[in-house]
């Protein structure tokens, strides 16, 4: 079954994939098939699917290390946690204690508010945590919590944003407000301080939001920056100093977007026919999904892959278009935009 006939089935609502050594991990939102978000396992050679945690919790997010390590945070009716996985062995690591600030008057009998994950990083010998509103940082060494707050809260968010994080400490954020456009940010896991990347220029120790056309504006809203949602954010393969970025839109019959590398404040179209749903790198290329085929971009080329035959394993539709690639059709872009099924990425890194 290839894209097109198959684009308006009903499929799970997937918005994060992995593939670690012929097994692809997935985690689907909660929808119309589970109430809460849930972590998937296909075992790409006899094609099996497995969820992976035992657990009636919400995994909010996920990420595996080089060692085949997964560390995953969940959140509980009552509580947040940190989880790990080694060799298919789940073990409960630590509490997250992700609260909101306490408004005035409020009634200490109450339970406090806690702030809503959004992404995890493993940095150094540091697991980090974007929450709506600060930077946890857990020392895997001295075992200790460090809480930054963030300058910009993002509480209107719609799910999880495309994130990357550096080795100097940076993190990258693409927001996909869907028909409501998108957001590139910056955030600094030292200081907290949020920093608008399609308008932010440095005018000494200042920052201002200035436009490529010299236009100032004093602040601006999360989903009105760019009018079409930022889908995928990468390092670049080939030069780590810069950040490669998607933006796709489709609503209402039409399609947009494109992909970018930006420098500071240098932005350079690389790809701009068609809108792009999901970004993803090997190391040494990368990969962008767009409705119509796979793009694979490295050493300055571009060549397009065919999605090739998809298939139902376990009622997750997939293909294996290229060595350690697998296209997933997901409706998470359902939510906020008039659009059928789009491609979600799945890469393996190379060593």
């Amino acid at each position: 079954m290839r894209w097109k006939s198959y684009k308006e089935l009903p499929v799970k609502r997937f918005d994060r994939a992995e593939i670690y050594k012929n097994t692809l991990w997935l985690e689907s939102l909660p929808g119309m098939y589970t109430k809460t978000g849930r972590l998937f396992s296909i075992d790409l050679e006899y094609e099996r699917i497995m969820e992976a945690i035992p657990h009636h919790g919400n995994i909010e997010d996920f990420v595996i290390q080089p060692d085949g390590t997964i560390f995953a945070m969940m959140s509980y009716e009552d509580a947040d946690e940190l989880w790990f996985c080694r060799k298919n062995e789940w073990d409960f690591v630590c509490k997250i204690h992700a609260y909101e600030e306490i408004p005035p008057g409020f009634d200490e009998t109450k339970t406090r508010p806690r702030s809503r994950l959004l992404n995890i990083f493993v940095w150094k010998q540091e697991i980090i945590i974007l929450t709506a509103a600060s930077i946890m940082r857990y020392s895997l060494d001295k075992k200790e919590w460090k809480q930054v707050k963030l300058s910009e809260r993002f509480y209107n968010a719609p799910h999880s944003p495309s994130a990357v994080i550096t080795s100097s400490g940076m993190i990258y954020l693409g927001f996909n407000g869907g028909e409501f456009g998108g957001s590139l940010r910056s955030l600094c896991i030292e200081t907290g301080l949020v920093t608008n990347l399609e308008w932010a220029v440095t005018v000494g120790s200042e920052v201002q939001l200035v436009n490529m056309m010299g236009e100032t504006r004093k602040s601006q809203p999360l989903y009105q920056t760019l009018s079409t949602p930022v889908t995928g954010i990468i390092i670049d393969p080939l030069d780590p100093d810069k950040i490669i970025y998607s933006l796709g839109m489709q609503h209402m019959g039409s399609e947009h977007g494109g992909v970018f590398k930006l420098h500071e404040t240098e932005k350079e179209l690389v790809f701009g026919e068609t809108a792009v749903y999901d970004l993803r790198s090997n190391g040494k290329s990368y990969f962008a999904g767009t409705s119509i085929s796979l793009l694979e971009f490295g050493d300055g080329k571009q060549r397009s892959i065919d999605y090739g035959i998809f298939r139902n394993v376990g009622g997750a539709w997939l293909s294996t278009p290229a060595p350690g690639v697998a296209v997933i059709p997901t409706d998470m872009n359902r939510k906020t935009s008039l659009c059928g099924n789009t491609p979600l990425l799945a890469v393996e890194r190379i060593k």
